[in-house]
This record gives C-alpha cells, structure tokens and sequence, in this order.
C-alpha cells in the first residue's frame, strides 16, 4: 500500500513539475514572439518614417510628383517654328533679333510663360530664381539668400510655416513686396513671434519696404553662418533665408538691375486641372 501511494504521489510531483516546465517553455516563447512582433514593427514605422521624410524632402525641392521644368528661351531664328507652342505673334517677339534687349526679351518669355498657361489651361505653375538681398536688421544690414516665386511655388513645392501664411493672389498688387523669412531671420529682426504683418527695410538690390506675412520653421540642419561674438568666440546662426512675392519685387527693380531667368514649372500630374 505505501508504494503504491508512493507511485502516486512521485507521478504527481513528475508531472507538477513538467507543467511548470511547460508553462516556463510558453512563456518563452510568447516573448520571443512578441519581441519579433515589436523588432518587426519598428523596422516598418521607421521605414515609413525615413520614406516619408525624404519624399518631403524630395517635394520641397524638385516639386510634388508630376512636376515638370519648362525651359523657354529666346528663339535664334534659324528654328524651325513650325512645331512651336506659342502663337504667331510671341514666336515673332521671340525670333526678332532687332529686340533682343534684356528688358525687351524677358517681357517676351514672360509673355511666352503666359500664352503657354492659357492655351494648355495649366492651373498649377510656379516660377522661382535666386537673389540676394540685403536686408536693414537689429544688428545691421545683413545679406539674407532668397528666391523669388510666384504664388503657386507653394503648391508645387509644399512649404510648411511656423507662423503667418503663404502668399495669396491679391499680395501681387500690394505696393510693399510680402516676404516669407526663416525664424532665424525673425529672430534677427528682434522679434520672437509674428502676430502681425511686419515690415523690413531692404537696402540691395533696391531701397524697398518689405511685409513679412509668415516664418518658416527653425531648420537647424540647414546653412548656418558664423560671426565672433563680444568675447571673439565663433557664434554660429541658421543662414538667413527668405522667399519674396515676384510681381511686386519685379515693379521695384530699377532698369539696371536684370534679375536671373526664372525657372518655369508645371504640375502635369493627375488631377491637375
């Protein structure tokens, strides 16, 4: 009889003990499969992430997808028109050789950007050039590296802002130029926060009066530029940027100043109209 209640309880104690080893075994697995669930989780959401931040990347400096440069240039005359795009009488200013003054020819490709938008009824378009300008701030004139766009630079190349807006149709008729600034910019002006429409004296390539209309955000990976502080020590800054509304730049310029040939961009994706 005390062996057989012996038997028992040793098979009783035998399996007891291979349950907890099994339950030990489950355990483990469990969380081995759900580390490679997690691993393979933050493998994907960082793919998606660096996916996503090169393609803003990508869009905020070649354009959405879709988007498409354009290059109009004064013809030689020794082109044959007949497959040409503008009407008869922009191919004809374009071909005349007797015109061919700076003023006269970048009046015609502007006029040659504005027949091609009407006849192809692009609604999506932008165009964009490099300028210095040197701007009256806190600490004095300072250079500030701009491009000058056209409204629609904003939809083809998303722009994110910190603070104000982007420019808006009506702007082109303002007399005092809207400007976006970068905050480094901002801060420069001794301001810490746009709350209203600010103006800045602009010193080069013209004497003008800017209104700053938004603040794009701090871009700490970006340009910087470095001075030596009151105790000689190198103080670097985020560069000075700044985008400014072109028609009412253009009106400003003086005849001796001929700004760069603009780049001409189209959204020739879907849904374009």
């Amino acid at each position: 009889m005390n062996g057989f209640v012996t038997g028992v309880v040793g098979a009783l104690v035998e399996a007891w003990a291979q349950l907890r080893i099994g339950k030990l075994r489950v355990m483990l697995s469990l969380i081995g499969v759900a580390v490679a669930v997690a691993a393979m989780t933050f493998i994907i959401a960082f793919g998606q992430v660096s996916s996503a931040v090169q393609q803003d990347l990508m869009e905020k400096w070649a354009g959405r997808p879709g988007t498409v440069q354009i290059m109009v240039s004064p013809a030689t005359g020794t082109q044959d028109g007949s497959s040409g795009v503008l009407d008869a009488d922009a191919a004809a200013g374009l071909e005349d050789p007797a015109q061919d003054t700076g003023t006269d020819t970048k009046a015609r490709l502007a006029a040659a950007r504005t027949d091609f938008v009407s006849r192809y009824e692009i609604t999506r378009w932008a165009t964009s050039y490099s300028q210095n300008l040197r701007l009256s701030l806190a600490d004095g004139p300072a250079a500030v590296s701009t491009t000058v766009v056209s409204p629609g630079y904003g939809l083809l190349h998303p722009t994110q802002l910190a603070e104000g807006r982007w420019f808006r149709a009506e702007d082109a008729d303002d007399l005092s130029p809207s400007i976006v600034v970068s905050r480094s910019l901002l801060t420069q002006l001794g301001i810490d926060s746009l709350t209203e429409p600010v103006q800045v004296t602009g010193l080069a390539p013209m004497k003008a009066t800017y209104t700053v209309v938004g603040v794009l955000p701090a871009d700490p990976d970006g340009g910087q530029f470095c001075t030596k502080g009151e105790d000689r020590e190198m103080v670097c800054r985020e560069e000075l940027k700044a985008f400014v509304l072109a028609e009412p730049f253009e009106r400003l310029l003086p005849a001796t100043v001929q700004p760069e040939e603009p780049t001409f961009e189209v959204w020739a994706g879907a849904g374009r109209s």
